[in-house]
């Protein structure tokens, strides 16, 4: 909810608490990344989808999320790769 209202250091905050209760939550992981591409800190948010697919590498909306992270910080050949491996498992049975 705190995310979906822009108040980003508090969703940062609580996606924090979950990841300490529980350090292999990849979705913790991927949306306190995703939060820290809406503040704009990259290297943060690499740090954090970085974690999540390492968790569980099966995880499409991590890589575009990382790619996101890295189109913003101007490095392509980084944001293709992730894209594509995202555009992989989205077509791959769940």
């Amino acid at each position: 909810i705190y995310s979906d209202k822009q108040e980003y250091d508090l969703a940062i905050a609580d996606f924090s608490k979950a990841i300490e209760l529980n350090p292999k939550h990849a979705l913790a992981y991927n949306n306190r990344g995703n939060d820290y591409n809406n503040k704009k800190e990259y290297d943060k948010a690499i740090a954090d989808l970085t974690k999540s697919i390492e968790l569980d590498p099966n995880y499409a909306l991590a890589y575009y999320n990382r790619a996101v992270a890295y189109e913003a910080k101007g490095e392509k050949m980084l944001a293709d790769k992730d894209r594509q491996k995202a555009k992989e498992l989205e077509g791959q049975p769940k």
